[in-house]
C-alpha cells in the first residue's frame, strides 16, 4: 500500500473515494518516476523537461484548472522515486479512487501516480515530513546488465564491503554533515540524524540511507565517500574528521584531514519512503525487490 494503514484521515479519503471529497488541504498523490530523462522534479524554465511540469500539465487537463504541485522535497536530474508525496492544494471533482487513473492517462509512461488521498487544510507535504529513506544501488562486477545500467553505479572492480560498513557505522547518528552538502541550496542548520546500512545480493550492493533530512546532494556525497573507502582510497576512520563542522580540520598527528568523496552519479539514487506523524508514503513494491540491510 502506498499509504500507511493506520491513517487518521482515512474517513476523509473514503469520502473522497465515494465522490464526496471536500478536503480544504487538497489532495496528496504518491508519485513514482524514472528520472533518467528529466531535469529533476522542480520546474526549470528553458532548461529541459521536469516531473513537476508533466504533473501540472496532466492535472490541468484532467481537472480543467491549473494548480501548483507541492512535493515533499525536490529531486535532482536523473534521480528516481518510488514514492514521492506531491500535494495539490486545489479542488477536484474526480473521486479519489479514480484520480490516479485519470492522471496516468495524461502522463508519460515513466511517471506514474500510484495513489491519491484527501488531506486537511493544516497539512503540508514538505514541512510536515519527519524523515526520508533513499536507496543507492551499486553494480559490482566487470560488466553491468543493460537493464541495470540506468539504475545503478557500475563499479567494475571489487569493493571492500566490510570497510564500507564500518565507515557507514561511523557516519550514522546525529552529526554536522556540512562537509557532505554541495553548493546550490543554502541552509541555516547542517546537523542531521542519519542511519546508513549496506545490503548485498550477488553483484548488487544497496546502500540504505534513512534520515530526518538531507542536505543538497548529501546522500550522493555519502555514497561517494563510502565507495572511496571501499576501493581503499580512504580508511573507515577517515570519515570521523568529516563530521566536524567545517569538515577540514587537521586531526592531531594525522596530517591533512581527508575531504568527502566525490558525488556519486544520480542514476543510482531512488527515494523510497517519506515519513509523517501519521505514517509513511512508501514504495513497497520497489523496496521488496531490493536486498535488505545485513552488513551493519
Amino acid at each position: 500500500m502506498p499509504f500507511a494503514a493506520d491513517d487518521p484521515w482515512a474517513a476523509e479519503s473514503a469520502a473522497g473515494a465515494a465522490g464526496a471529497w471536500r478536503g480544504t488541504g487538497g489532495v496528496l498523490l504518491t508519485v513514482a518516476f524514472e528520472g533518467t530523462r528529466y531535469q529533476g522534479f522542480q520546474l526549470q524554465p528553458r532548461r529541459g523537461d521536469t516531473v513537476q511540469a508533466r504533473l501540472e500539465a496532466a492535472w490541468e487537463r484532467v481537472t480543467g484548472a491549473p494548480a501548483r504541485a507541492l512535493p515533499s522535497g525536490r529531486t535532482d536530474a536523473g534521480v528516481h522515486a518510488a514514492a514521492l508525496p506531491v500535494q495539490f492544494r486545489a479542488p477536484c471533482r474526480i473521486p479519489l479512487d479514480r484520480l490516479p487513473l485519470a492522471l496516468n492517462a495524461e502522463l508519460p509512461e515513466d511517471i506514474v501516480v500510484r495513489a491519491a488521498r484527501a488531506v486537511p487544510a493544516e497539512f503540508h507535504a514538505r514541512f510536515d515530513a519527519r524523515g526520508k529513506t533513499y536507496v543507492y544501488n551499486l553494480w559490482c562486477e566487470p560488466t553491468v546488465p543493460p537493464f541495470w545500467a540506468r539504475y545503478a553505479w557500475h563499479r567494475p572492480r571489487p569493493l571492500d564491503l566490510e570497510a564500507m560498513a564500518e565507515a557507514a557505522r561511523r557516519l550514522s547518528g546525529r552529526h554536522d554533515f556540512a562537509a557532505f552538502g554541495r553548493a546550490g541550496r543554502p541552509v541555516r542548520d547542517t546537523v542531521r540524524t542519519v542511519r546508513l546500512r549496506l545490503a548485498r545480493r550477488g553483484p548488487l550492493v544497496t546502500i540504505w540511507a534513512e534520515g530526518d533530512g538531507f542536505l543538497y546532494k548529501m546522500v550522493r556525497a555519502l555514497v561517494g565517500t563510502l565507495v572511496e573507502v571501499g576501493r581503499g582510497a580512504m580508511r573507515p576512520d577517515d570519515v570521523d574528521a568529516l563530521l566536524r563542522p567545517a569538515g577540514a580540520v587537521r586531526p592531531a598527528g594525522r596530517g591533512m584531514a581527508p575531504v568527502a568523496g566525490p558525488t556519486a552519479p544520480a542514476r543510482g539514487l531512488c527515494l523510497v519512503e517519506v515519513r509523517y506523524d501519521w505514517g509513511a508514503v512508501t514504495g513497497h513494491d520497489f523496496i521488496d525487490i531490493l536486498p535488505r540491510p545485513s552488513l551493519e
